[in-house]
């Protein structure tokens, strides 16, 4: 599977969920964990989505906590 397409993959899943687990994107997208954090760090410098401890979360979800 190429990287945009596991990109795209990624993004389906946190349109559907707040939140995804690295171990989740992997097992989903039968990739090694390593590779989901790289991808991560890809949309997470494209502004796509915001890493977290373990996971990342759609962009705007992970700023609503703050006051």
């Amino acid at each position: 599977m190429l990287a945009v397409e596991r990109q795209h993959r990624i993004l389906d899943m946190l349109m559907k969920s707040r939140a995804v687990t690295t171990a989740r994107a992997a097992k989903a997208l039968a990739v090694s964990e390593e590779t989901v954090r790289r991808d991560f760090e890809k949309l997470a410098a494209d502004g796509r989505l915001d890493r977290e401890h373990g996971g990342a979360v759609r962009v705007n979800d992970s700023r609503s906590d703050l006051p």
